[in-house]
């Protein structure tokens, strides 16, 4: 199906939140479901308050998700593997990080 989950890269200054999934599997709601139970993982056990994530700039479904999850636009960024991209954050303190508590 796909991945979703954390990594530490250099060039951000928060985790990393990222998530790819198979085309056969896109816009059928996998993503915010696992999307949300990630973040609750990271959450409840990492004690994550902010996330980062990036994406192309023309990527409007992963634009949607993460907006979805709560992430908002932060800016642009230039990164080596995949060029300028659009940066996303999730800060715990913001009312929409209530959607990634687990029921």
């Amino acid at each position: 199906m796909g991945i979703c989950g954390f990594l530490k890269k250099p060039y951000l200054e928060y985790v990393d939140f990222g998530f790819a999934f198979l085309e056969k599997y896109h816009r059928k709601g996998y993503g915010y479901e696992v999307g949300r139970a990630v973040m609750a993982y990271g959450i409840e056990t990492y004690n994550f308050k902010v996330l980062d994530a990036v994406t192309h700039l023309d990527n409007l479904p992963s634009i949607g998700l993460l907006e979805k999850l709560g992430f908002q636009k932060t800016g642009l960024i230039d990164i080596p593997e995949m060029q300028r991209s659009r940066l996303f954050r999730w800060r715990a303190e913001t009312l929409s990080g209530e959607r990634c508590q687990r029921n």
